[in-house]
């Protein structure tokens, strides 16, 4: 049924969508440099844009190409009803106070995470060995060129 209202196959359709999804998730970035991110407001906005540009515009823009009948092709042609309208209104005000308290857990965990690293980083500084605590440093400090993955160890 739907196939049929296609004005183009579907590898060229998810193509499509996959150029539409490169190009937006590009533009998105750049505009959300342009934002900045000194304030909560700006972040929001920033949040916003990564929305749109990376999972609303490539799906619209793609059917609007691909598609004769557009809107039916991707269910937003009829109103919804009542029930859901309410539903998702209900679930917006709920989860918007539940995510704020995961991401307050979310940075407690992360100030503890932040004090265990730097015990495992004086842990691995103190010398034992000279070798060890100099590979143990170099492990953990990111130190990754290939002679020394190949040689080192």
């Amino acid at each position: 049924m739907l196939e049929s209202n296609l004005r183009i196959s579907a590898g060229k359709g998810l193509f499509l969508l996959v150029c539409w999804w490169v190009l937006l998730t590009v533009a998105g970035s750049l505009i959300m440099g342009f934002i900045g991110s000194e304030s909560t407001a700006s972040l929001r906005w920033m949040i916003v844009v990564q929305d749109l540009a990376v999972f609303i515009l490539p799906v619209v823009l793609t059917v609007i190409i691909a598609s004769t009948t557009p809107w039916r092709y991707i269910c937003i042609d009829t109103t919804p009803s009542v029930k859901m309208t309410a539903l998702t209104t209900v679930s917006a005000i709920v989860s918007i106070p539940a995510m704020n308290r995961l991401v307050a857990c979310g940075q407690v965990e992360a100030a503890r995470h932040g004090q265990d690293l730097k015990a495992c980083f004086a842990t691995a500084r103190t010398p034992r060995k000279p070798w060890c605590s100099r590979s143990w440093e170099e492990a953990l400090c990111g130190i990754s060129s290939l002679p020394y993955l190949l040689w080192e160890y």
